[in-house]
């Protein structure tokens, strides 16, 4: 990442700071204050969807604890923050694009969150000079350019003491999320965006450290 990150400047690693964010260490039932698990994140009825119809993973709970920690500190900046996680591969233009996508931020009021990366899920406005404006529901959270506004409005949210995963969370931000139980929890706040062609991609093929790490599924503690 030191490597691929070598154009941009003033870039941090969260690997520098404190924090028990590693699903396969946390202990569940002893979460730091003020989080706490989702604990009706399982549908009581099969919803044929595979995400839905089982208890949240620790890495999950890990992986949306990161990025909370992480937009805690966007929130503190005065200007957008680019966040990566870290088995990315960036595309030869994305330093370049990035720069771009500012200003295009800066002008468009409201626009709080541009994906570079994402799975796409079901039909979606046409692309506009690169972009598609009011993305789709879209599951990954790789790569993804956030302003302060949108991280404090995220961070208002019942996000810490109601984890969900987070691919599930950011959509709810800016759209209708298709569970009414996540809707009713998270009421969209900004606007989003998403870059075409993808900036950002991952391996899928490596598989998640969210869902591999620990094999386990989670029951929520009381």
């Amino acid at each position: 990442m030191e490597q691929a990150l070598a154009d941009f400047d003033d870039v941090t690693f969260t690997s520098d700071w404190d924090g028990p964010f590693d699903g396969a260490e946390l202990d569940l039932s002893a979460l730091p204050a003020p989080f706490g698990v989702y604990q009706d994140w399982e549908l009581p009825f099969s919803s044929g969807h595979r995400y839905w119809d089982r208890p949240l993973r620790p890495g999950e709970v890990g992986c949306t604890l990161s990025h909370v920690h992480v937009w805690q500190r966007v929130a503190s900046e005065a200007e957008p923050c680019l966040i990566l996680e870290d088995d990315v591969q960036l595309a030869e233009s994305t330093t370049e694009r990035c720069i771009e996508l500012l200003d295009v931020m800066d002008a468009t009021n409201g626009l709080g969150l541009v994906y570079l990366g994402r799975s796409g899920v079901g039909p979606e406005p046409e692309p506009q000079d690169g972009l598609v404006y009011s993305p789709g529901f879209s599951y990954g959270a790789f790569g993804y350019i956030l302003t302060p506004e949108a991280a404090e409005a995220f961070l208002e949210t019942p996000i810490a003491t109601h984890i969900i995963p987070v691919d599930e969370f950011l959509p709810a931000m800016y759209m209708e999320h298709p569970r009414p139980d996540i809707r009713m929890l998270f009421p969209k706040t900004t606007s989003a965006a998403a870059t075409v062609p993808d900036l950002v991609t991952t391996d899928l093929s490596m598989g998640s450290d969210s869902e591999t790490a620990c094999d386990a599924a989670l029951e929520a503690p009381t």
